[in-house]
């Protein structure tokens, strides 16, 4: 984590089961489902400075996007995307008082917020939400 660039902070969920609970809110009505990791495809990050942080440009993220598979029918395949907040640049080792300070709530995500704007007018030439 010396290159908060080029770090990877979402390792190890191959073969993961992650089950999502279905949202309360309309319009996305999803049942729960069980999801397992079979591959990472890609991995990105968002480091900030303290200054950065402050400065109120967001909160410092990694996301990575995964294939996986339903577990009840493995055939039925989708990506899954996680995202993480991660400690400010040159907190990394800082004691876990100084990082839980930086802990902020859930952000909303722009593709979530885009696609319950457009699942209102039913459109339908977007990619389905299976989960969230």
């Amino acid at each position: 984590m010396n290159d908060p660039e080029t770090a990877e902070f979402l390792c190890g969920f191959e073969g993961t089961d992650i089950t999502l609970d279905p949202p309360s809110e309309p319009p996305l009505y999803l049942p729960r489902q069980t999801w397992v990791i079979d591959k990472k495809l890609s991995e990105r990050s968002q480091p900030m400075t303290q200054q950065d942080f402050t400065d109120g440009l967001g909160l410092p993220f990694a996301a990575a996007k995964f294939l996986c598979h339903r577990k009840e029918n493995p055939s039925k395949k989708a990506f899954m995307r996680i995202y993480l907040q991660i400690p400010v640049i040159s907190t990394q080792y800082q004691s876990p008082q100084i990082r839980r300070r930086q802990a902020a709530e859930s952000q909303p995500h722009v593709e979530l917020t885009t696609l319950r704007a457009l699942k209102k007018p039913e459109c339908d030439v977007v990619p389905g939400l299976l989960g969230y």
